[in-house]
């Protein structure tokens, strides 16, 4: 769709701001920072909310329901290659983990939002399609 729809824009922008919140950037490294990089303003490119991503995973809610803004999956689409190459930077030596499931292993080729390893939109690794990565700092 051109737009979202202002109550789905209101229902998902607390959830948004909340997800900001809980990130520890003190602990981990989000794939979501290559959508804040690349931002005009807050916001103006985002990924669902971690609960949505959840519900997904869960098979609570069909992603393919969910409402979507044409440009911002366009523009999402445009920095699979900055995430391909922050994946990249961090495998295979590292583990990916899902924010959205509170860091534990990323579920991969189980998961309906991972574009599956050694595809183009996958790459070499697999990516998630919402930026939902992140990696254990290792101090």
């Amino acid at each position: 769709m051109k737009t979202l729809p202002p109550e789905e824009v209101n229902r998902i922008r607390p959830l948004l701001l909340g997800d900001e919140k809980r990130r520890g950037r003190n602990k981990f490294l989000y794939a979501y920072d290559i959508l804040v990089r690349n931002w005009a303003f807050s916001f103006s490119i985002w990924p669902l909310p971690n609960n949505d991503v959840v519900q997904i995973i869960n098979n609570e809610i069909d992603y393919n329901d969910l409402p979507f803004e044409d440009q911002n999956e366009t523009e999402k689409g445009m920095l699979f290659e900055d995430l391909r190459q922050f994946l990249t930077k961090h495998m295979p030596g590292e583990r990916m983990l899902c924010e959205a499931m509170n860091y534990v292993a990323c579920l991969e080729e189980k998961c309906p939002l991972f574009r599956h390893k050694n595809t183009e939109a996958g790459g070499q690794y697999g990516i998630c399609s919402e930026f939902k990565i992140a990696f254990k700092i290792v101090k």
